[in-house]
């Protein structure tokens, strides 16, 4: 396949922003690319072909793996096809503009979102412990007195601190959206509408000055380890 059959965009986040990444791909398929998949860089990956006019969903897997063949029947059956997976929990599908949502109603898509969130929340708690363990590993070294360079032990906590923080950094992301956006689960058979809704740019200038906050945290943190040094 040629370099120009291939098209990459960068995706906006299928956990926050579902509704508006599938009306993006519904129009790339429109103009004649061909969804494919979103590959380990966050980049949504399209090959050239003709256009069409379909619409996408994308849905959260919370199942066990012997439990995946019997879900994905019950998309094809309803008229959804398989396109691609990520990591095995997102989904996508593709099916005919007339097809009705993969969601019949607002407790199913309510649901959808608080085991997806309640997921991607307990993975950050990884990075938390992570940092938990670089930085009492830093106190045991300055407590043993080893001959560390102090500015390899500022570089490794900084990484130690981050960790710690991530957790507050995703809650806090979670937690924005809900209030922001009260009324999403009303649009589970319009999540096209609900897209247009959304403003990415808005939204990431709000969560900018959010995580700067949490930054700030982190930075008095990070000075006091570095007059302990």
């Amino acid at each position: 396949m040629g370099l120009f059959e291939k098209k990459y965009l960068l995706s906006l986040g299928v956990a926050f922003y579902p509704e508006k990444e599938m009306l993006r791909l519904e129009k790339q398929a429109a103009k004649g690319w061909e969804f494919e998949k979103l590959n380990i860089f966050g980049f949504l990956v399209f090959k050239k072909g003709v256009p069409q006019n379909r619409q996408y969903a994308v849905d959260y897997f919370s199942g066990k793996s012997e439990d995946l063949s019997e879900y994905l029947e019950m998309y094809q059956i309803s008229g959804w096809q398989k396109v691609s997976d990520f990591r095995k929990k997102y989904y996508f599908f593709s099916a005919d503009k007339d097809t009705p949502s993969i969601f019949s109603d607002e407790e199913s898509y309510r649901e959808k979102f608080k085991l997806e969130w309640r997921y991607n929340f307990l993975r950050s708690l990884i990075y938390a412990l992570f940092g938990f363990i670089v930085l009492v590993a830093i106190s045991f070294i300055q407590a043993a007195e080893w001959p560390v360079p102090n500015g390899l032990l500022l570089f490794i906590a900084f990484f130690g601190l981050f960790g710690v923080f991530f957790p507050i950094g995703i809650f806090a992301t979670m937690l924005f959206y809900k209030l922001f956006y009260r009324d999403r689960t009303r649009y589970y058979n319009q999540p096209d509408k609900f897209a247009k809704k959304q403003s990415f740019i808005r939204d990431q200038s709000i969560l900018l000055i959010i995580g700067a906050v949490i930054g700030a945290v982190i930075g008095v943190g990070f000075a006091l380890l570095f007059s302990s040094l």
